[in-house]
């Protein structure tokens, strides 16, 4: 007879999560679960997501036209291209004076005694 996992018997995993940090909700200021669902049913529930802060790294490509857009593409695959380039030539570089490094150096010629009659 197979068991299955039910709400009386949810207590005897170990697998539950335990939060042992105070309470960070300010009072007066969280909503209880039933005035979330009415006022998401009523259509009425506040923007939470207006104040996003982008980092400075990425442009901020809300309200660019098309043109815009298709410039910063094609710099974007330049960008891309110049570097792949420069990759790939520093790394026969490094190839090459790894292949310097490990070809053993030629050895000296003997010096001849001079001659002395």
């Amino acid at each position: 007879m197979r068991k299955y996992r039910n709400s009386t018997d949810q207590g005897n995993y170990p697998i539950k999560e335990e939060n042992h940090l105070p309470s960070m909700t300010v009072p007066d200021q969280a909503m209880s679960i039933e005035e979330i669902l009415v006022r998401f049913a009523s259509g009425t529930l506040p923007d939470v997501m207006h104040n996003i802060e982008y980092s400075d790294d990425m442009p901020d490509l809300r309200g660019l036209d098309i043109s815009e857009l298709m410039d910063m593409k094609k710099q974007a695959q330049e960008d891309t291209t110049y570097l792949e380039n420069e990759l790939q030539t520093r790394s026969k570089e490094l190839k090459k004076q790894r292949f310097a490094k490990s070809e053993p150096p030629t050895p000296p010629t003997p010096l001849t005694p001079p001659n002395t009659p």
